[in-house]
């Protein structure tokens, strides 16, 4: 019983410690969209983030490879770097 306690309360501490690192990504991202003039880059970003957050990476990598190789790489150079690391390395999967 105690075993089970003890894993319950790991599985916690990873789950809480992921959702805290996607919160900071979310809270960078929505900074940076905030400037951002180019409406079709803006929403795609956003979409992007939504479907992360749903789990869905196949419509999340979708959404990444319909934008101009321009916008990819402002995505990579831009929106996806410091909080929102582990973000990208999901779009290299």
């Amino acid at each position: 019983m105690l075993k089970l306690l003890i894993l319950s309360v790991a599985v916690l501490v990873v789950v809480l410690a992921g959702t805290a690192q996607e919160d900071a990504c979310e809270k960078e991202v929505k900074v940076k969209m905030n400037s951002e003039t180019d409406f079709s880059l803006k929403l795609a970003v956003g979409m992007a983030m939504i479907f992360q957050k749903l789990g869905n990476k196949s419509a999340m990598k979708t959404t990444y490879i319909g934008l101009s190789k321009a916008n990819q790489d402002r995505v990579r150079n831009y929106y996806l770097v410091g909080a929102c690391l582990p973000f990208q390395s999901k779009l290299d999967e």
